[in-house]
């Protein structure tokens, strides 16, 4: 149980640094920088980052605990069922984020570059969990 709940918290971390890295990538690519939510300034990063790993919880949650037990989608299913979901709750919480800061920064931004945010992180941070991440922090046996 303990192995579930550290691999719940750690792939989404890397996923969010991957969305942090990507958007930083981004941001020196001229999309603004800063982003104001509930009074604060935040950097599109930051808030992109924390968008992300948001999503990529909730997809390893779905992934882990739900997907397995839906007939249909069963085990065979569940990891790709759980990277769509990922790519798409990723978008959604970024999407409403942003318009939280600003209501035009969805149209100024474009939904499209939002969920290839989401999509590339998604990639560029599961591979770095399961090729990096995960060999260092769970030993052999526990099968991630």
């Amino acid at each position: 149980m303990t192995s579930n709940v550290a691999h719940l918290v750690a792939k989404p971390i890397t996923v969010g640094a991957a969305a942090f890295a990507w958007s930083r990538y981004q941001t020196t690519a001229g999309v603004n920088d800063m982003i104001t939510l509930f009074g604060t300034r935040v950097s599109i990063p930051l808030a992109t980052a924390a968008a992300v790993t948001i999503g990529s919880l909730a997809a390893e949650v779905a992934h882990t605990w739900v997907f397995p037990t839906i007939e249909p989608v069963g085990k065979m299913w569940a990891s790709p069922a759980a990277e769509a979901f990922a790519v798409g709750t990723s978008t959604a919480v970024q999407a409403a984020v942003y318009t939280v800061g600003n209501k035009s920064a969805v149209a100024d931004l474009g939904l499209m570059s939002i969920a290839t945010t989401a999509l590339i992180a998604e990639v560029i941070g599961s591979f770095t969990f399961d090729k990096f991440v995960a060999p260092l922090i769970f030993s052999e046996d526990v099968g991630y």
